[in-house]
C-alpha cells in the first residue's frame, strides 16, 4: 500500500488535523468524479487512497479529522444530491408553511450542516470529542453584517451530542 503525501505528513506529526472543505454528504460523488478522470493504471491505488481520506461507512478510521463548509459549498449538496434535497426542502416547507425564502434557505442550510455533522459522529465519539467537528460558516443572511456574524456564535448554545 503506497501512502499518500497526506498520510506521510501525518506520520511525521500524529496530531495533525486534515479537514474536508465541503460537505461530507457529497464526498462519495466527488470521489467518483475523481475516479472517472483517473487512468486505468492508477484507478485501484487512487480508489484506496480516496477511501483512506474519508470512508463514509467508517469515518472514525479515515484521515479527515473534521469538516468546514459554508453556504456556497452546501449549495453544491443541493445540486449534487438533487432528489433527496428536494424532498428535504419539501419537508421543510410542509413543516413551516408560512416560511419566507430567506428563512427556508437558512433552515435548509442548517439541515445540510446537521446531516454532514452526523457523518462525523463516530470519529467525534471515538476521539472523546477531540476530532469530528463540522464548522458551518456564516449565516448567509448576515454575510455583510459583521455585528450579526459575531453575535450568532456568542448567542448559540453549545452542545455536544452523546
Amino acid at each position: 500500500m503506497k501512502k499518500s503525501p497526506l498520510e506521510r505528513l501525518m506520520d511525521t506529526h500524529p496530531g495533525l488535523e486534515v479537514w474536508w472543505d465541503s460537505s461530507p454528504l457529497i464526498y462519495p460523488s466527488w470521489a467518483e468524479g475523481v475516479m472517472k478522470k483517473a487512468s486505468p493504471a492508477r484507478a485501484e491505488g487512487l480508489r484506496e487512497q480516496l477511501k483512506r481520506l474519508y470512508d463514509p461507512e467508517h469515518p472514525e478510521n479515515t484521515l479527515f479529522r473534521g469538516v468546514t463548509t459554508n453556504p456556497p459549498l452546501s449549495l453544491n449538496v443541493l445540486k449534487t444530491l438533487e432528489a433527496p434535497m428536494a424532498q428535504l426542502v419539501d419537508s421543510l416547507i410542509e413543516k413551516n408553511p408560512c416560511v419566507d425564502k430567506e428563512e427556508l434557505f437558512w433552515l435548509t442550510y442548517k439541515e445540510v450542516v446537521r446531516r454532514g455533522a452526523e457523518k462525523f459522529l463516530p470519529l467525534f465519539r471515538k476521539t472523546n470529542y477531540r476530532y469530528g467537528y463540522l464548522s458551518g460558516q456564516v449565516d448567509p443572511r448576515a454575510k455583510n453584517d459583521t455585528d450579526k456574524m459575531i453575535a450568532r456564535p456568542l448567542n448559540f448554545p453549545a452542545s455536544v451530542p452523546t
